[in-house]
């Protein structure tokens, strides 16, 4: 929320809406209201609509987050409205932003991401007109240690910086990605992954408890079990998509292990892998972190 904060303040200070109103609900928003908050957007409507018409796209990331995260509605939405249209008119220059700014806080400033931002525009793009939705929907919905987490649809994008694991056994109880893979840019890592959305609302402790049986059983170890690491399918674990694609195993950098259990949907999955390892090789990793120690 403190980051909506001072992006909304940059809108204010950068498109000149300089009356004292805004200015105190960027300075004393401690003290403000929900009603407060709206009445101030809608009495200055028409300033913000005129600076929204004449800002960069950038500007409108900074804003709309700021009015999500606030949850700031004004009588008709208008000014929802004229953002989110001015999105959907001049996609690639927002993804872009709103990629500059997720690569900028996990991995690293860059001198050079035109290529990335061309290749990520196109999967982005792919996958809106796979799921049927605008630009404008597309969604934050969580960050995690490596990445933060988007929704296009049905599906979920996760970008970020190198995973602890990015090779992993195939393992029917992980979540099935339509890709996972790295690009290497200024000798530094940037992960990408594609997986189906599902339902974290609806796992409980006991669903955990069964999860690092089976994996245990399956001979692994999952040092990084957690609730939060797990969903509930909501398709069955393959790959969706209006299109035919079966990208192989490697490409997934999936290890090469036999494994054609596919779980339903309803049932349980992990989410993320990067912390599964083979028994043999955990017993290796921790033996060596207790020499480093």
């Amino acid at each position: 929320m403190i980051n909506n904060i001072r992006n909304f303040s940059d809108f204010h200070s950068k498109n000149k809406l300089l009356n004292s109103d805004i200015y105190k609900l960027l300075k004393y928003r401690k003290y403000y209201t929900y009603m407060d908050r709206v009445d101030i957007f809608e009495k200055y409507k028409k300033q913000i609509l005129f600076a929204i018409e004449n800002s960069s796209n950038n500007d409108l990331y900074n804003l709309r987050e700021y009015m999500h995260t606030m949850r700031i509605e004004t009588k008709d939405n208008e000014i929802l409205y004229l953002i989110e249209r001015k999105i959907n008119e001049t996609p690639d220059i927002y993804i872009k932003y709103l990629i500059k700014n997720i690569v900028n806080e996990k991995v690293g400033r860059f001198k050079k991401l035109d290529d990335f931002y061309e290749i990520m525009f196109l999967i982005i793009k792919e996958l809106v007109e796979n799921e049927k939705i605008k630009y404008s929907d597309i969604c934050e919905v969580g960050q995690g240690a490596y990445s933060t987490v988007l929704q296009i649809g049905d599906k979920v994008l996760k970008i970020g910086c190198e995973r602890a694991n990015l090779k992993f056994d195939k393992i029917p109880y992980v979540i099935q990605p339509l890709l996972r893979r790295n690009f290497e840019i200024e000798n530094e890592i940037i992960c990408v992954e594609i997986t189906e959305r599902v339902d974290t609302n609806s796992v409980n402790i006991n669903d955990l408890s069964k999860m690092c049986e089976k994996i245990h059983k399956l001979g692994y170890v999952w040092e990084d079990g957690n609730v939060k690491n797990l969903g509930r399918l909501l398709k069955d674990n393959v790959i969706h998509f209006n299109k035919f694609i079966s990208p192989l195993d490697e490409t997934l950098n999936y290890n090469s292990v036999d494994n054609k259990k596919i779980l339903k949907k309803g049932e349980v999955v992990i989410l993320d892998s990067d912390h599964i390892y083979r028994k043999e090789d955990y017993e290796k990793i921790y033996a060596k972190r207790r020499t480093l120690k």
